[in-house]
């Protein structure tokens, strides 16, 4: 009778080491798949997908022609989420001229969209990348982006390597031991409407940085799986 009841509770004490070892491994599988990089970005284009309703503050002087570029440049918006499960995450901002690129562009994503799209990339992507890749070259570049070119599809909407290295390429000008974002603003002269999607240049300023300028283009349909903008040099 002991020996059956040591053989019992021998099993039943290596049945919960089993579980317990179990219970870790998928543990850790689930951190390793949420700290992946791919995941995080498909994450963050899920929550960018989302849509939350923005109201616009217009100026209240006026004197100001509202046909003039210098109203233009001053206009003014703000994000208030209209349902509170929608407040924003990440503590986006809008870039200056963000309000005239709301106005031309004649496609399926909103501003909000649209914003935290550029705050997720200038803020976010392209200080990681440079972060990684700052030392590589030549065939580490090429390598870098054949393993992760679903990642920059997702983030960047870049589908030429060519592209994703001559961006990376200006960041590594830069020269700094980090990049850390100050401020940007999009370009409103370049605001392009086009058949398929809408183009303007986004100017981006990085800490003790020249000041580098991105080329948007933002298609008119919503993509759910792939950024539906496409971020490139300015060259």
């Amino acid at each position: 009778m002991k020996k059956n009841k040591k053989n019992r509770l021998d099993f039943l004490l290596k049945s919960i080491i089993i579980i317990i070892l179990i219970i870790m491994i998928i543990i850790i599988i689930v951190i390793k798949h949420n700290l992946n990089p791919l995941t995080k970005a498909k994450k963050r284009l899920s929550y960018i997908m989302k849509n939350v309703e923005v109201i616009y503050n217009e100026t209240n002087d006026e004197t100001t022609d509202k046909s003039s570029l210098e109203y233009e440049r001053n206009y003014e918006q703000t994000m208030k989420p209209i349902d509170s499960n929608d407040i924003m995450h990440y503590g986006e901002k809008y870039p200056d001229g963000a309000a005239p690129l709301s106005r031309t562009y004649k496609g399926d994503l909103k501003i909000t969209n649209i914003g935290k799209s550029m705050y997720y990339v200038v803020v976010e992507f392209l200080p990681e990348q440079y972060e990684k890749l700052r030392k590589k070259d030549g065939k580490k570049l090429e390598k870098y982006y054949e393993k992760n070119s679903e990642l920059i599809e997702v983030a960047l909407g870049i589908e030429r390597r060519k592209d994703f290295i001559e961006l990376i390429n200006v960041l590594k000008e830069l020269n700094v031991d980090s990049l850390e974002f100050e401020s940007f603003y999009i370009d409103i002269d370049s605001i392009k409407n086009a058949s398929t999607y809408t183009s303007a240049v986004l100017n981006v300023k990085y800490k003790n940085c020249e000041e580098i300028s991105i080329n948007m283009r933002i298609n008119n349909k919503k993509h759910v799986d792939m950024s539906s903008i496409t971020y490139t040099i300015n060259k």
